[in-house]
C-alpha cells in the first residue's frame, strides 16, 4: 500500500473537503498523513489523521483568525503574500519533503505555485485537489496567473530567478505555468452540480462529494434536547464570520426576529455564530433559539429540517448529502455561482446580502421548507451524491496513477 501525503492551505472551507477523500484512501489500506500550518491541526488530528506541521515560526498558531480580522479591516490579503516563499524552495524543505519518502503528494489547488515549485525544483509531480467548482472562464492555469500577478514582487523575481537557476525557459509567465494543466485534478463534486456542460482538462475529474466518513466534532445533545421535539433550522455564515463583518451583524438581527414570529413557533434555530462575536450581543432571545459560538456541521445538519448558510460548496455539499434544503445568502468568492446552482437545481432558495431584512428571510424560509419542487430536488440530488460517494472514483484515479508509476521506469508520480 501507499504512503500518501496532503498539503492543504490554510483555508479551513479548503481543508474540510479533502477530509473524505483521504477517509476513503485510508479506508483501502493506504497509509495518509498530512502537512499544513498548525492551525491546521486540531482540525486534521480530529479526523485520526497524521501531521506533521511546515512553516512552523512563518504561521504561529492563532495566524488565520489574524488573517480574517485583517480581512474585515480591508487590510490586504496576507496569504497572498506567501511569507513562506523562501522556506519553500531551500534545499532543507526539499531534504523534509524527501525524507517524507511519500508515493504521492495530493495538494490544494490553492497551493498552485507551491505546486510547480514542487514540479520544478523538487521533481514532485502532485495530483491536486479542487474544493469548489469553477466558473466557466477559469480553470487552475488562469487562477494560478491571477496569483502570481498579485504576488510581491519581491517574490515573483524569486521564481523568476529559481526557474533560470534551473535552466527553465519559458515565453510567458502562461507558459512557464503550464504544466499546472498536466498535473492530475480532482474536483472534490459530482459534475452534476454543474448547470451546463464545461469544458475540462482531460486530466481533470469530477468525484465524490468527499464527505462519507468523516467524523462529527462535537456533542450536540443538548441542542435537540433544548429544540423539544421541534424541527431544528441550522444557520451559519461558516469559518468567515469575522471577516464578513456588518452583513453578518445585520443578518444574525434580523433572523432573530423571523424567530419571534408566530409563524415560527413550531421550528427551533441552532445559530452558530463564530468565535468572534459573543452570544450576549444578540440577547434577548425567543425560547426557539439556540446560540452557540460553533457547531459540529456534520452532526447538526443530520438531525436539520433547513440550513441557512452563505453557499460555499463545502457546505453546499453537506446540505445535499443529508438531505437539507437550503436558504443561501452568498457574500464573496464563488459564493454567488454556488447559489445559482442551488436555484438552478432546486435544492433551496437565495436572499441577497443587500436585501436581508425580517420579511425576505421569512419567505425564504418557507419556501424552501414547504416547495415540493425543493423537497424532490433535494432528494434527487442526495441519491446522486451518496451513489458517488460510495463509488470512490477518486481513490480509485489515485490508485491508478500509482500503479502506471509503478510499472513505469520512465516516469514517477512523485
Amino acid at each position: 500500500m501507499a504512503r500518501i501525503v496532503f498539503f492543504t492551505d490554510i483555508e479551513e472551507g479548503h481543508l474540510f473537503p479533502s477530509f473524505g477523500l483521504a477517509n476513503s484512501l485510508r479506508k483501502r489500506g493506504h497509509q495518509v498523513l498530512y502537512i499544513g500550518v498548525p492551525d491546521n491541526e486540531k482540525h486534521i488530528r480530529d479526523q485520526g489523521f497524521d501531521f506533521i506541521p511546515v512553516f512552523t515560526n512563518i504561521y504561529p498558531k492563532g495566524f488565520n483568525e489574524r488573517r480574517k480580522q485583517l480581512h474585515k479591516e480591508g487590510r490586504p490579503n496576507i496569504t497572498r503574500q506567501r511569507l513562506h516563499f523562501d522556506e519553500l524552495i531551500s534545499e532543507p524543505f526539499g531534504l523534509f519533503l524527501k525524507n517524507m519518502e511519500a508515493n504521492l503528494f495530493v495538494m490544494s489547488t490553492f497551493l498552485n505555485i507551491e505546486a510547480l515549485i514542487f514540479y520544478y525544483r523538487f521533481g514532485i509531480t502532485p495530483v491536486l485537489y479542487t474544493p469548489l467548482l469553477w466558473e466557466t472562464d477559469i480553470n487552475i492555469l488562469s487562477n494560478c496567473v491571477d496569483e502570481v500577478l498579485k504576488m510581491p514582487q519581491e517574490n515573483m523575481s524569486k521564481l523568476i530567478g529559481l526557474t533560470d537557476s534551473l535552466g527553465i525557459k519559458a515565453s510567458s509567465f502562461a507558459a512557464l505555468l503550464q504544466p499546472l494543466n498536466q498535473f492530475c485534478e480532482l474536483i472534490l463534486c459530482p459534475e452534476e452540480m454543474e448547470t451546463g456542460k464545461r469544458k475540462i482538462e482531460n486530466n481533470a475529474y469530477y468525484i465524490e462529494p468527499s464527505i462519507s466518513g468523516r467524523k462529527g466534532q462535537g456533542d450536540i445533545s443538548l441542542l435537540t434536547e433544548a429544540a423539544n421535539g421541534k424541527k431544528i433550522i441550522y444557520a451559519s455564515m461558516g469559518s468567515q464570520t469575522v471577516a464578513y463583518g456588518e452583513i453578518c451583524h445585520l443578518f444574525f438581527h434580523a433572523l432573530l426576529q423571523v424567530m419571534r414570529l408566530e409563524e415560527m413557533r413550531d421550528l427551533h434555530l441552532v445559530l452558530s455564530v463564530g468565535k468572534g462575536k459573543e452570544a450576549q450581543e444578540l440577547k434577548p432571545l425567543s425560547n426557539n433559539v439556540s446560540i452557540v459560538p460553533w457547531v459540529s456541521q456534520l452532526d447538526i445538519l443530520q438531525v436539520s429540517s433547513l440550513a441557512i448558510i452563505h453557499g460555499g460548496l463545502g457546505t453546499v455539499k453537506e446540505c445535499i448529502y443529508y438531505g437539507v434544503p437550503m436558504v443561501v445568502i452568498p457574500i464573496v468568492r464563488d459564493q454567488p455561482g454556488n447559489a445559482k446552482r442551488v436555484v438552478h437545481h432546486r435544492l433551496g432558495t437565495t436572499v441577497q446580502p443587500n436585501d436581508i431584512s425580517p420579511a425576505t428571510l421569512l419567505h425564504a424560509i418557507q419556501r424552501s421548507m414547504n416547495s415540493q419542487n425543493i423537497q424532490d430536488g433535494i432528494l434527487r440530488m442526495q441519491a446522486v451524491f451518496q451513489q458517488k460517494e460510495e463509488a470512490e472514483l477518486g481513490a480509485i484515479i489515485i490508485e491508478n496513477l500509482l500503479r502506471t508509476a509503478t510499472q513505469s521506469s520512465k516516469s514517477r508520480v512523485c
